[in-house]
């Protein structure tokens, strides 16, 4: 080795070799990663490759490498290698046998994506690594004759006392490659009798690296690697909203990158804690700042004695509402405040509190007539919402924490406090042993939740009894074998009729794949993701009646009251559609058993649902009416279907409900039963069925005992029942608890993401060179959904890839802007020759006729429609942020008129939504003017995008309210674009303005060469309020679309009024163009738009 070069690096700083070299200078970037493609070797200079880059040393391995020195911001730096195990291609054999799609971490744009490869990181300790690199002898060249001649290699060695840390080990692997996966799923030799676990134990390792050695220990030598990180917070994660607070407001600094990767439980705690806190306590303090004067109007009949609702007025100066402006922005999102009342400005605490909700546009209030608002004026005052749940719930992922529900392993509370477990010492060796066991699974919870893999969950032995582990320290053992991950069978004890019905709620070609799917659940997780209509509820469902056959009582949660509204509805709907299929030739008392429907029950809260009964029972044709309406006049969220109200009527036999069908849940017979043999609820039953009126049950005796049962009855049901659906808001961490439950998530990661409500919002500069510093500094983090974060630890994902809602050609351009990465095919029932689409062609034909230059769908398609409207302004409050649109609400409005009209369409059938809540309240209240109420009384109420997820309709018409000055707002949020696209099955108009993002020129320009378009960028408002720049290339991509296929109409809207005595806002029928005057908005129209909120602002508590 005398014509060799050889130097090295090491923990301590010293080098080695025959020839030495200062050390190098840190790179000027330190954040700048080294990778380089490398050989791998199995054990020494001889031994054979374990994995190679084909492309630099022209190899046929199978397995890739790099070598690599890691520098990303919020990370420790490492120095390590990587192997790439391949997948297959597209991982089309896996997705078809049913295994799922696999996704990494992509670490440029932070979120996870397919991946055709999975990598293992090895990453070398710190303190006590050894490096040295020499030039490669010209023996160990010629077994690489196809590398690149051009570049010169080094023999790198790398050594350590310590073991390395392993990451991306044992998460679940299939490959498409017989050998690979005997690699790696049963450990099989991989070369010279070295199989992986054996590898990756090995304290030692060679590489083969295309650098010269001087210039592979600049970039990679253990000196160029930056400080160990950690989140800057105290240990204390625990809820102190003053410790919490004062930390948000000391520890300032840049924003945290969002992380799937957590070195310590310490690290992923303090992630969701701190970004939990964060969020909330600079807006906390903020709202304990925020005393402004206000006063009372005094109420129309002048008697202030009897008066339960007032008008409050909060005057603010133009000084005084920038001073607040970002709080504002956020506090006025809740639209039911609470009003807090001091008897003088000195007074520290309130003297009463009242219920509230904002008017954000008074104008049309009569009572205010006399009190005029001003641009900065407000009828309002805020309210937070408490996080302390979520913190609480992450302080469960802590090694200290005990088993959440310990009581279903048979472990014992606290003789003092029930809610605790016992002390550990205090137990017999049976419970200790059982509770060693808990932990492990709390072990691998926590394992899961960190990213990192499984390799040091797997490396330790699984728990034992007391007198086995005993034994087992006498015995010599070799190098152990890795545990493998736990699978859980969700069909094992089923019964096979039951588990086949199941199965058979997938689509026919779909059911082999679904079947492995749930046969196969490592760690009893799964996901199931699919992009709008393609049928994910169902799936879901199917998914949820499997669980609940093997485990029993299932619980389930979703981000909003709608979406749990609906997975409550469609599991009723196909538990009775799986127990059809399997009672096919069972007859009633028959030798054979018929199968009985799941019990599922939507919860609420047992005021509202005692309120809701009390109301059913007086009106029986309340339905979803009978929801009680709550301080402020907000209506509570309950609704009839599948609540504890909803079975209680079934048993007592009223006709607001179905009857009672015999192959419900054997409970609810037992229960029917007993109701019907109780003689002193015969009131009760009476007034249900209405053989008593409501007035006599009243002045009955049996009333209040009566009550007082059917209450106990309501409570009951959430107890006895199959599958819960009662959690609303909830993260994951809140519902699944600390000991690895099994869990089905299923969703679509490209719609709604979770709020963050201070994104993007900096504190004040110090000066104007200084660097921002971000209030939440971990918003990006918070972005993350509990689905993403799953798939970004490795568990396969099922994916569903045929359109079941929308007609052929309603979700191309959707698929093509959104969904570019995942193929999928149309059902054949969605063709749109069949009848359910006869009211897209309505739709088609009428829109022709109206805008003649409009283009016509491509051949056996239907797809959408913009309705340009040219002139027609966007309002935004100055106070409140509120946006409208009058011109563009008017259109759609005669749109939508004269349609239901010319094609005599059921207004039921059509949908009007929008993307800010205050033109939904004008369309609401300009459709109950005389020349709609009639034609239109069946349209449903206008929904806001965000509210109206998880519902569809067969057309849909969505009033954007952005134009050119306004910007593209919400629109720009492609999760948010995706709802407001993907809500209509056989037609969808989109009414706004085409050239805003500037998607669609105004002006064509003249042909000729020209660079890469950049991307523009807007401000907006996000919808937690926070101030965002941001691009919006979906929205641009998707308005191109339609303008180039000419599927987009012009209609110009004047502003002011020329002539009264001319037909206002009729269609000329004569080109593209049409005419609509906008009126200003008169007083009367704003007091119909206020009169639809049906709500008045102020009401005592």
């Amino acid at each position: 080795m005398s014509q060799q070069q050889k130097v090295g690096s090491s923990a301590s700083g010293q080098k080695k070799g025959k020839t030495s070299i200062p050390s190098p200078t840190p790179a000027p970037a330190p954040l700048r990663s080294s990778s380089k493609e490398c050989v791998v070797f199995s054990s020494g200079l001889l031994g054979s490759v374990i994995a190679s880059s084909n492309k630099a040393y022209g190899t046929s391995c199978k397995l890739g490498a790099k070598f690599l020195a890691v520098r990303r911001e919020d990370e420790s730096s490492w120095l390590g290698f990587e192997v790439t195990f391949p997948i297959g291609q597209g991982q089309i054999d896996n997705e078809n046998l049913g295994f799922g799609v696999k996704h990494a971490v992509d670490f440029q744009y932070r979120r996870p994506v397919a991946s055709d490869v999975h990598s293992i990181w090895v990453k070398f300790p710190r303190d006590d690594l050894k490096l040295s690199a020499e030039d490669a002898s010209e023996s160990l060249l010629a077994r690489f004759p196809g590398r690149n001649k051009n570049h010169k290699q080094s023999l790198v060695t790398v050594s350590t006392k310590t073991a390395a840390t392993i990451v991306g080990f044992g998460v679940p692997f299939l490959s498409s490659d017989a050998e690979v996966n005997g690699w790696v799923n049963d450990n099989m030799p991989i070369a010279d009798s070295v199989d992986l676990q054996s590898f990756l134990r090995q304290d030692t390792f060679t590489f083969l690296v295309p650098q010269r050695p001087s210039d592979v220990v600049e970039a990679f030598g253990v000196e160029t690697l930056g400080p160990v990180f950690r989140y800057p917070y105290s240990e204390d994660q625990s809820w102190d909203e003053n410790r919490l607070g004062q930390e948000a407001r000391s520890i300032k600094g840049r924003q945290f990158g969002a992380q799937f990767w957590h070195p310590n439980d310490l690290s992923h705690v303090t992630a969701v804690v701190q970004g939990t806190a964060q969020d909330v306590m600079w807006l906390n303090d903020r709202r304990e700042e925020m005393r402004l004067p206000a006063y009372f109007v005094t109420p129309p009949n002048g008697n202030v004695a009897r008066s339960s609702s007032f008008l409050v007025i909060i005057a603010m100066t133009m000084e005084t509402r920038k001073s607040i402006d970002a709080a504002w922005r956020r506090l006025s999102k809740d639209e039911f405040p609470k009003i807090c009342l001091f008897n003088s400005p000195e007074n520290e605490a309130h003297h009463d509190v009242w219920e509230g909700k904002i008017m954000s546009r008074p104008n049309g209030i009569p009572e205010l007539n006399d009190h005029p608002t001003e641009a900065f004026e407000l009828v309002f005052d805020p309210i937070l919402k408490d996080h302390k749940r979520k913190v609480m719930a992450a302080n469960l992922f802590l090694p200290s924490a005990d088993p959440t529900n310990f009581a279903e392993f048979g472990l014992p509370c606290d003789p003092d406090n029930t809610k605790s477990m016992m002390d550990e010492k205090d137990m017999t060796d049976q419970q200790k042993f059982v509770l060693s066991q808990v932990r492990d699974w709390m072990a691998l919870h926590r394992a899961l939740l960190r990213g990192e893999g499984f390799y040091e969950w797997m490396s330790k032995p699984a728990p034992r009894p007391i007198e086995e582990a005993l034994e087992a320290t006498t015995i010599e053992d070799a190098a152990p074998t890795l545990r493998s991950l736990p699978v859980v069978n969700f069909l094992e004890d089923t019964d096979e009729a039951y588990a086949n019905a199941i199965v058979d709620e997938a689509l026919p070609q779909d059911r082999d794949r679904f079947r492995y799917y749930l046969e196969n659940r490592p760690l009893g997780l799964g996901i199931i993701t699919a992009g709008p209509g393609f049928g994910k509820t169902t799936a879901g469902a199917a998914a949820i009646l499997a669980m609940q056959s093997q485990y029993g009582r299932v619980f389930c949660s979703a981000p909003t009251n709608v979406a749990v509204n609906n997975v409550a509805v469609r599991i009723d709907l196909r538990s009775r559609a799986v127990t059809e299929r399997c009672n096919v030739g069972k007859q009633v008392g028959g030798p054979t058993e018929r199968v009985g429907r799941r019990l599922v029950v939507r919860c609420y809260k047992d005021k509202h649902e005692e309120e809701a009964f009390r109301s059913i029972l007086e009106d029986t044709s309340l339905g979803d009416g009978a929801a009680p309406v709550l301080k402020g006049r907000r209506l509570s969220p309950w609704r009839l279907q599948q609540s504890s109200t909803y079975w209680l009527l079934i048993l007592l036999r009223s006709p607001a409900v179905r009857p009672l069908h015999q192959d419900d849940a054997a409970i609810l017979h037992r229960w029917q039963q007993a109701i019907d043999k109780d003689d002193g609820l015969f009131a009760l039953r009476a007034v249900a069925t209405r053989e008593m009126s409501w007035k006599d049950f009243l002045r009955s005796k049996e009333f209040s005992d009566c009550m007082e049962s059917a209450n106990g009855y309501l409570k009951d049901f959430p107890r006895v029942a199959d599958i819960l659906s009662n959690m609303t808001r909830a993260d994951l961490l809140c519902v699944w608890g600390n000991t690895l439950s099994p869990c089905f998530v299923f969703g679509d990661p490209k719609q709604l993401p979770p709020a963050v409500i201070m994104l993007n919002d900096t504190w004040p500069k110090k000066d104007k060179n200084s660097p921002p510093e971000f209030i939440n500094r971990f918003g990006l983090d918070g972005k993350i959904s509990a689905l993403e974060y799953l798939q970004g630890s490795g568990i396969p994902t099922y994916r569903l890839k045929m359109q079941l809602r929308m007609a052929q050609g309603m979700f191309d351009t959707v698929s093509s802007v959104i969904y570019p990465d995942v193929p999928f095919v149309y059902d054949e029932s969605r063709s749109i020759t069949f009848s359910e689409f006869k009211i897209g062609h309505d739709l088609e034909s009428f829109a022709r006729a109206r805008y003649p230059d409009l283009a016509a769908s491509a051949s056996g398609t239907l797809t959408p429609i913009f309705i340009h409207c040219e002139g027609a302004r966007v309002i935004r409050d100055m106070t409140s942020g509120a946006k409208w649109s009058f011109g563009q609400v008017q259109v759609a409005l005669d749109f939508i008129l004269d349609l239901v009209v010319d094609k005599k369409i059921d207004p039921a059938r059509i949908s009007v939504i929008a993307p800010y809540a205050a033109n939904v309240d004008l369309i609401n209240g300009l459709r109950r003017r005389s020349k709609y109420a009639t034609a239109l009384e069946k349209l449903p109420r206008a929904a806001t995008i965000d509210s109206f997820q998880g519902q569809e309709n067969d057309l849909v018409v969505a009033v954007v309210g952005t134009d050119e000055a306004s910007g593209p707002g919400f629109t720009a949020d492609p999760q948010r674009l995706n709802v407001m696209l993907t809500r209509a099955k056989s037609g969808l108009v989109l009414v706004g303005n085409i050239h805003v993002a500037d998607a669609v020129p105004k002006v064509v320009e003249k042909k000729g060469k020209k660079g890469k378009e950049k991307e523009p960028t807007f401000e907006v408002i996000t919808t937690g309020g926070a101030k965002a720049i941001i691009k919006a290339p979906e929205l641009r991509k998707f308005y191109k679309g339609l303008h180039d296929s000419g599927r987009v109409a012009r209609v110009v809207v004047e502003n002011k009024i020329k002539d009264k005595g001319k037909d206002k806002g009729k269609d000329k029928g004569k080109g593209k163009e049409e005419e609509v005057k906008d009126e200003e908005v008169k007083e009367e129209e704003i007091k119909a738009t206020e009169a639809s909120e049906e709500a008045l602002p102020v009401e005592e508590e």
